[in-house]
This record gives C-alpha cells, structure tokens and sequence, in this order.
C-alpha cells in the first residue's frame, strides 16, 4: 500500500514538474507548516501532530502531508493513527492579512487500538491500513512577510476510525505576501 502510495506520489510530483517549461505554470515553494493540535475524535481525544508542504501553480496548491497521533490514557493501552496524505486545494483571500485554504485529497491511514480478542483471546495491538479522504482548511493570519499563524481543521475519513482534529497551525511563507 505504502509502495503504491510513494509511486503515485512520484508519478504527480512528475506530471506536475513536466509542466514547469510553461511560463504561466511555474511550480513554486509555497509553504510548510506544523500543527501541533490535542483535539481530534469522535470516540476519544489525545496528542497529535501535523505536518505539511506545500508547492503552488497559478492559484493551486499541491500539498504532502503526514499525521501522526494517540490517545492520552495511563490506566490502559492507547489507539494510535498515523497517515500520509497527498492534498490539493485553493486559497481564498478574506482581508489584507487574513487567508482561508482549503484543501482535498487522498492518502495512506493506519489506524492501531487494543483487541482482547486478538492473539487468540489473550490480547493485543491490532492494526489496520486502508485509504483514508482527507479534508483540511486553514484560516491563517499573516504576521509578517513570510510567517503566517491560525487555525487548522482536518477531517480524515477511512474504512477504519473517522478522525476529525482541530489546532494551531504554524505556517512558514516561501513567498512574500500571498
């Protein structure tokens, strides 16, 4: 799955560089960011990350991203996610300073959580893979040229266990004022 993952993602990288001869298609560092957020459900919450780069053309924006994430519990045995995500999206211009980015995509989720049925009723890890649908939107503040705070949402939809989060989001501005 991760093989088929790292191939597709090769092959758009690909796609998408072969149009860089156009002048008006001219693929550019965009961004990178980092959300640290410690909300995401439905059923429990705990610590995640996030983490993406962001490459632009015209007004799209192609993005990789990963997150990884766990349950907060100590009297027992935490369900964890991790997930890699190939993501395009629009940006939207509310204010001078204010930016709305929505992006869409599809990638890998693994989703890990305690069985006591597993390893023949003794108990343990039981883990799955699937493809997940992520949603992600950004409203962000630009605080300088190249630096931008505020809010990121993120839906992860999959066979397995929905994953819906919330956070800070950091974000680093290749360019000048977007």
């Amino acid at each position: 799955m991760i093989k088929g993952l790292l191939c597709s993602a090769l092959l758009f990288c690909g796609i998408v560089f072969a149009q860089e001869n156009e002048q008006s298609n001219k693929i550019k560092f965009y961004s990178a960011s980092i959300v640290p957020y410690g909300l995401y459900g439905p059923s429990e919450s705990g610590f995640a990350l996030r983490a993406d780069v962001t490459m632009s053309s015209n007004k799209h924006l192609f993005s990789l991203a990963g997150d990884a994430g766990s349950e907060i519990r100590f009297w027992s045995k935490n369900d964890s996610f991790s997930a890699l995500n190939l993501l395009y999206g629009r940006q939207f211009r509310l204010d001078k300073n204010i930016y709305w980015d929505v992006h869409g995509g599809a990638g890998y989720f693994s989703y890990t959580t305690f069985m006591t049925d597993a390893n023949n009723g003794i108990g343990g890890d039981a883990s799955s893979r699937t493809v997940g649908v992520p949603v992600v939107v950004k409203l962000r503040f630009m605080l300088g040229n190249k630096f931008s705070m505020g809010l990121l949402l993120h839906a992860n939809f999959n066979a397995e266990q929905v994953i819906y989060g919330g956070g800070l989001l950091l974000q680093f501005n290749g360019t000048k004022k977007q």
